[in-house]
Order: C-alpha cells, then structure tokens, then sequence
C-alpha cells in the first residue's frame, strides 16, 4: 500500500510548524514595535501640531470678533465667548499631550488669561455699539424734529422783523430785533454742529461748548421775549427740546469710547496678541519638526523590519525547499500553484481557475476546499453588494428624513407612535381618471411619474415629510421627526404648497406643447392639529405614517378647492396670514371634528400682491401698514371696504404722530385713548 501523502509529511509537518511558529513570533514582535512607535507619534507630535494650528485660528477668529464688535456687530461679543471657549478646549488638550513645549504652553495661557482680561476691561466694557447706534439716531432726531424746524422758525422771525423795521431802518440804518434773530439762529446752528462734531470723534470740550452755546441762546431768547413776548412759545418749545436731547446724549453717551477701544485693540494685537501668536507659531513649529522627526524613524524602523522579515521568510522557503525537494514534481509544485491561487482569491480576484481538484489524494481534497472558498468568495462578493445597495433602494421607499433617522439609529424600528401638532397637506389631481381616459398606459404612467417626481422635489426642498402616494393622491406633513415649531412648519408648508402651484401652470403649459389637450391640474388643502405620528402595524410589518381626524380635515379641505387652488384650516391661516392673502368661506362640519371649521382659499402671497401693486406695504421703527387696495374695489356684486373711513383713521393716526413729535400729551383726535388701535385698512 503506497505511503499517503499525509504520511510522508508527518514529519517535515512538525518542522514546519516549528518554523512557522518562529516565523509568526517575528512577525507579531516587528508589527507591534511598529504599532507601539505609530501610537506614539499619534498620540503626541501629530496631535500637537496640530492643535497648535488650530489654536492660532481660534486666536485670529477672537481678535476678528473684537475688532467686528467695536465697528458695529454686537453679536461678536457672543462669538468671542463662543471661541474663547473653543480655544480653551484646544487648549486643554495641548496642555495633556506630552509632545508639546510645556513652558511654551504655559505662557500663552498666562498671556490669553491677560489678553481676555484687558478685552473685556478695555473693550467689552469701555465702549457699546448699541448706545454709539443709539447716539446717532438721537441726533438724527433731534436735527429732524427740532434743530431744523427751530432754524427755519427763526429765519422766518428774522424776515418778519426786517419788514416790521423798515421805517425804523430809515431812521438808525437796522431793523429793530432782526440782529437778535440773527444770533439765535446762529447759536442754533452752534447746537447742532457741536452734536454732530461730538458723534463723530469726540470733540474736545464739546459738552462745555454746547451749555456755553445754551447759555447765549437763552440771554438773546430773554433780550428779545422782552421786546416780543407772544412770538416765542413755538422758539422755546423747540430750543427745550433740542437742548434736553443734547444734554441727553452727552449724559448717556461717551464719543470718546470707540477711539480708547480701538486704540486698546490695536495696542494689544501689537503687544500681547503678537505674543501669544509667536509663541504658538514656535510651538507648531516644535510640534511639526518632532513629528517629522517621529515619521521619519517610524519610516526607518518600517524598512528595516520589512528587511528582517524577508530574510526570515527566506530562510524558512529555504529550510522547506530542502525538506521537500525529494517530491518536487509530484507536491511541491501542486501545492504551490494551490497557494498562488489561494494569494489570487484572498485579493479579490476571482476569475483563476482551480487546478488538481480531479486529484484523490490530499492535493486532490485541498484543490477542491480551494474551489469552495472561491464559490464562497463569490456568494459573499454578490451578498455584500446587495447589502451595500440595499440603504440606497430602501431610500426610495422612504421619506429622507424617515430614512436618515432609521439608519443613523435616531428612531427605533418598533410599533411605537406619539401625539404632535403636525401641518398636514393633501393633494389631489383633478379628474384624473377622465383627464386620462383617451391615454395609453405608457403615456399615464409617463405623465402621473413625472408630476410626482416635480412635486416630491419641491417637497423636499421644502423640508418636508412625504408620507405616501395613493394614486395621484400625495399626503405629507411637517413637524417630524424634524420640526423647526409650530408655525414655522405651517409657513413651510403653505410655501411648498404655492410653488407646487406654480410649477403646476409651468407643467401644464409643457404638457400643452407635448400634446394632452386636459393637463393635470391639481387642489390642496393644508390643515394644522394634533395628530397620532409614529410606526403603525405589526413587529413584522410596519409603515411609517400619521392618523387622526385631522388628517381626514385637510382631506376634506382639498376636496373644497378649486381646480389650482389651495384651501387651509383657520388655525394654518393664523400661523401664516401675514405670509399669504385668504379670503374665509363658510363654516362646514367634518367627521371626526367637533368643531365647526371655517376654510380658508389662498389669493395669493402677500409679496407678490405687494409687487403686482395690489397692496401696499411699509413698515419702520414704531410703525406696521399694509394696505389692501382689492378690498376697496367697488366692482358691482363684491363687498368692499368704505375708504373713507381709512382715510379717517389714518388722518388720525397721523395727528397723533403730530402731537407725540411736538411733545404734547393728550387724547387721541378720534376720541380713543393713545395706544387703542384703530381699524385695518
């Protein structure tokens, strides 16, 4: 009986373990002197130069921050603590690395402790660009309100007095009181350049200044109040409001306080910033020049332990050549065409083909164990590509958001819902079964995939979550698993749902071109409530979607819509009447609602009425109106409002804006007392 091949490598199987062994022991010490020395570099000087750079970044972006807030950005402040926080989080983990400059280190912590304390001190405190914001403005009002008027007062005084004195000019060669006239306007236009000179830098003694010019207005207002008495109560009521809002202005503000904080600044940036900056610029440059060093001996150690090991492998081929030299031809060469095949399949590839595997010896078994593997390879190669496909094919079955939160592991796949106040929008095409009636299958499909696809990707752009489609039917909310609150998603949606619209004439005008005679025209209703939203079903089948009577109202909506229209609930029109002009119509009941609900038709947004001149708008400081100009149509067949009582009430408002710029107190002219608001226009 021939000796199996099993027997005659019992032996040289024992040698070869033992070499084998010895060759895995080499191996295992060189890759973990490797892994030891890379952990090292990881751990300290990569790291360290790292945070050294980002350290400095943090340092620009906080003197970028002080510079910004001292020119007008009161929201630096907030971003200089932002990255002062930022900076001593880096800074933290600079401190715990052992490969940065210990004492380097330390002195920029002491130098940022100094340069924040003087920020702060210095900057932060010293100067505020609400009040230098709040200065000019005051000015700009006291200049419009009363310098201006008070001005142009006297000058007429002044031209009155002229006339009055022509006889007297006859006489002594002047008019009599013009010369006082003439130094009241003059120390008023003194008032006036003495403020803004203030705002502008600061002027040296300019509150000393402005009471020495109060002081001369006062003794020539005195001089002529005796020659005139009954023309100066307008003069005094003007001048008292220009000089207490002056004084006003250098009791609340100082202009010498933006020029001290920028001087501070640019003190500290050369000084202790300049500091702090060279010394991180040297840590980093430590830090790098270690880590080059580091990489460089890793890179030597690499190539000497690659040399050992070849040396290693070469003399364990050696010693197993020589042991098996005697069956060359019969198993060596066998056996090493099944390893080089083995190296193919570990690669990944797949197309060698398998030889021996008509063998009955070992070599015959081993060739075909070599076939399985590959087989196996294969399957698995396919299974894994399937696996890798298949979050890319259930994304297309799920709403983004749904399909983010699934995935990332944010929402558990289990029967679970929770109650939330939701915006729902349904739409629904317009006979749809007739409008297609005359269409092939093809051509349906065609027409029905492409105003799903326009409308999902308005949705989405829009943020929201597309529950499903049934049929031509599309059903969507906002407020989960993202909500932005609650009147927030409602305007969302309302958005959506009027750029759905708008593509909707652009689709129907391509559709004419490409020939349907009866495009797709679609109705929406939009409704706000509680709704039941989460997993619905079984743990083994489970959709993900919302329930509720309010779903079922804005289904009832839709249907109240005209062909291209949108309708909404009262509660979505109060979230966003100042986004979209809706006219109510009558109250209806749903099933499943207790309460009477009164829809609501969109006209059109606000913007776009504004832009076509149907409506006027403005607002400023104090002051909202918008103007509808439709409701005052007086078309045959259509309420309007009365204009003249607009216009009364706005007579009004102004006359009470009259009074308030004079500075009297009082009613209202309407009769109402001041702050009851008036009607809408």
């Amino acid at each position: 009986m021939p000796l199996r091949i099993g027997g005659k490598f019992g032996l040289t199987q024992a040698v070869m373990a033992v070499l084998l062994l010895l060759l895995v022991a080499v191996v295992h010490r060189l890759s973990r002197d490797v892994h030891e020395e890379a952990q090292r570099v990881g751990r300290s000087e990569v790291p360290s130069a790292l945070l050294a750079a980002a350290l400095i970044d943090e340092l620009d972006d906080l003197n970028a921050n002080v510079l910004e807030y001292v020119h007008g950005e009161s929201d630096e402040r907030q971003d200089f603590e932002h990255n002062r926080a930022e900076f001593a989080g880096f800074y933290e983990r600079l401190q715990s690395l052992a490969g940065a400059d210990g004492g380097a280190v330390a002195e920029v912590g002491r130098l940022l402790a100094i340069y924040e304390h003087e920020t702060r001190t210095r900057v932060f405190e010293r100067f505020d660009p609400g009040l230098e914001t709040w200065a000019a403005e005051r000015v700009a009002t006291l200049e419009r309100d009363f310098a201006e008027p008070l001005e142009q007062l006297l000058d007429q005084r002044k031209a009155r007095a002229l006339g009055a004195g022509s006889a007297a000019r006859t006489a002594t060669g002047d008019a009599p009181n013009s010369a006082l006239y003439v130094e009241l306007i003059d120390e008023a236009g003194d008032l006036r350049r003495t403020l803004h000179e203030y705002l502008r830098g600061g002027l040296a003694g300019a509150r000393t200044r402005f009471d020495r010019d109060s002081d001369a207005f006062e003794r020539f207002a005195a001089t002529l109040r005796a020659r005139e008495p009954e023309t100066l109560a307008r003069v005094d009521a003007l001048y008292s409001g220009l000089r207490d809002g002056g004084r006003e202005v250098f009791e609340r503000y100082d202009a010498t306080s933006k020029g001290d904080a920028l001087a501070a600044i640019d003190e500290l940036e050369h000084g202790i910033f300049a500091e702090i900056e060279t010394l991180l610029d040297g840590v980093a440059a430590a830090s790098q020049a270690d880590a080059d060093a580091a990489l460089l001996a890793l890179g030597r150690m690499v190539d000497t332990n690659e040399r050992v090991l070849w040396v290693a492998l070469g003399l364990v081929l050696l010693l197993a050549t020589g042991i098996t030299v005697y069956a060359q031809h019969a198993i060596a060469r066998p056996i090493q065409e099944l390893h080089d095949l083995m190296a193919h399949l570990t690669r990944g590839d797949t197309d060698v083909a398998i030889a021996h595997t008509e063998r009955g010896d070992e070599i015959g078994h081993l060739a075909r164990a070599v076939q399985v593997f590959k087989d196996n390879t294969i399957a698995l190669r396919e299974k894994t590509a399937d696996l890798e496909a298949l979050p890319t094919k259930l994304g297309k079955y799920l709403s983004p958001q749904v399909y983010s939160s699934i995935f990332r592991g944010q929402k558990p796949v289990e029967v679970r819902a929770e109650r939330k106040k939701l915006t729902i929008f349904f739409s629904d095409v317009v006979d749809f079964t007739e409008t297609t009636n005359d269409l092939e299958p093809e051509d349906i499909a065609a027409l029905l995939n492409r105003f799903l696809t326009e409308m999902s990707s308005i949705a989405l752009e829009h943020g929201a979550t597309i529950d499903k489609y049934v049929g031509d039917a599309i059903l969507i909310f906002f407020g989960d698993p993202e909500s932005r609150g609650v009147q927030e998603d409602a305007r969302a949606c309302v958005r959506m749902a009027v750029a759905m619209q708008r593509r909707m004439k652009q689709l129907q005008a391509d559709w004419r071109d490409e020939g349907y005679e009866r495009p797709l025209r679609v109705r929406m209703g939009i409704n706000t409530g509680f709704c039941d939203v989460g997993n619905f079903g079984s743990a083994e089948r489970m959709d993900y979607t919302i329930i509720g009577g309010e779903v079922n109202l804005a289904a009832r909506l839709e249907g109240l819509a005209e062909p291209g229209g949108i309708v909404l609930s009262h509660e979505t029109w109060a979230l966003t009447k100042d986004l979209v002009k809706a006219e109510p119509g009558e109250a209806i009941h749903v099933k499943g609602i207790r309460r009477e609900v009164v829809p609501y038709r969109v006209v059109e947004r606000w913007d776009d009425l504004e832009a076509a001149g149907r409506v006027l708008r403005t607002s400023a400081a104090g002051l909202e109106l918008r103007v509808d100009l439709e409701a005052f149509d007086p078309r045959e067949g259509r309420r309007h409002a009365d204009p003249r009582r607009a216009i009364r009430d706005l007579e009004g408002a102004i006359r009470v804006l009259e009074e308030t710029a004079r500075g009297g107190a009082g009613s209202r002219p309407d009769g109402r007392e001041e702050g009851a608001s008036g009607g809408d226009a």
